[in-house]
């Protein structure tokens, strides 16, 4: 997304990114894939509900919020230069 598409191709670049944090986050048919993780007893199995325990789901969400912010952190300082030469 670089700011250049149509506001259609933005709104639904908004919707694809809400849509793989939902999968990710909720348990629902669309997210099954995502919901799959180790049980207690060392098998498969799908979440009932949100999943806190999986590292490596929590990282994926840290690290795609954390690449967003900086964008929108370096989108501000293109609209608001004197925001950022005040510190």
């Amino acid at each position: 997304m670089n700011g250049e598409g149509s506001m259609q191709e933005n709104e639904d670049m908004a919707k694809q990114i809400t849509q793989h944090f939902n999968a990710i986050v909720h348990a629902d048919p669309l997210g099954a894939k995502k919901q799959i993780t180790k049980l207690g007893d060392g098998r498969g199995g799908y979440t009932a509900s949100k999943s806190l325990n999986d590292p490596e789901r929590c990282d994926e969400i840290c690290y795609q919020a954390a690449m967003y912010l900086i964008i929108l952190m370096a989108r501000a300082c293109q609209i608001f230069p004197e925001a950022k030469a005040e510190g």
